[in-house]
C-alpha cells in the first residue's frame, strides 16, 4: 500500500450535509481540452479568487469520501501524472486550507509523490466548517482506480478527537503533464 496526499477543500452547503454546494457560478466546472497536456496548464486549471486557490476543469474523474459522519461524492475532476507523481483534482483547493471559507465552492486535490521527489503524502478535506488535513494511505486497486484512508486529530466542541477520512476514485485517464 502505498501513501498518497490528498487535498480536498469543499464549500458551501449546510453544515448536516458535505454534498451540494453554493451558487451555480461557485461551483460550476469547465470541461476538460480533448487532450489539457498540449494546451498548457491555462486550459485545465484556473485560479479562484485571484490567487486563494486554483479550480480544475471537469475530465470525468470521480471520488468519493467519508470524514467522520459526512459524505463527499464529487464527479468533476482530472487526474495527471508528472515526474513527480501522480495528481488527483477536483473542483476547487483553497490554500491553504486555513483560509477555507463557508461559501468556497468544493474541491478535491490528491497527490501521489514519487519516492524521489522528498514530498510527503498528504490530505486536505473542508466544507463549510468541515476541515480535514493530514497524511494518507492509499492503495491503487487498479490502472486507474484506488482507495484512501488517513487520520486527523481536531478540536471539537473543547474536545481533542481522532477524525478519520475514507474514500474511493475513479480516473477517466492519467494525463501526462510536463511540470
Amino acid at each position: 500500500m502505498r501513501r498518497f496526499i490528498v487535498a480536498l477543500g469543499v464549500g458551501a452547503a449546510c453544515a448536516a450535509s458535505i454534498v451540494g454546494g453554493g451558487s451555480a457560478r461557485e461551483t460550476a466546472t469547465f470541461a476538460c481540452p480533448k487532450d489539457p497536456a498540449t494546451k498548457g496548464i491555462q486550459k485545465w486549471v484556473r485560479n479562484y479568487q485571484g490567487f486563494r486557490g486554483s479550480t480544475w476543469c471537469n475530465d470525468g474523474a470521480k471520488v468519493t469520501v467519508k470524514v467522520g459522519t459526512a459524505t463527499l461524492t464529487l464527479s468533476n475532476g482530472i487526474c495527471t501524472k508528472t515526474k513527480a507523481g501522480k495528481y488527483l483534482q477536483f473542483g476547487t483547493r483553497v490554500s491553504p486550507l486555513s483560509k477555507r471559507k463557508a461559501a468556497d465552492p468544493p474541491g478535491v486535490f490528491v497527490n501521489d509523490p514519487t519516492p524521489a521527489s522528498g514530498l510527503e503524502d498528504w490530505g486536505e478535506i473542508g466544507k463549510g466548517t468541515i476541515k480535514w488535513q493530514e497524511n494518507v494511505k492509499i492503495a491503487w486497486t487498479g490502472a486507474l482506480k484506488g482507495t484512501f484512508s488517513g487520520t486527523e486529530g481536531q478540536w471539537i466542541n473543547n474536545v481533542f478527537t481522532q477524525v478519520k477520512a475514507q474514500g474511493t476514485f475513479t480516473c477517466k485517464r492519467l494525463v501526462t503533464v510536463n511540470a
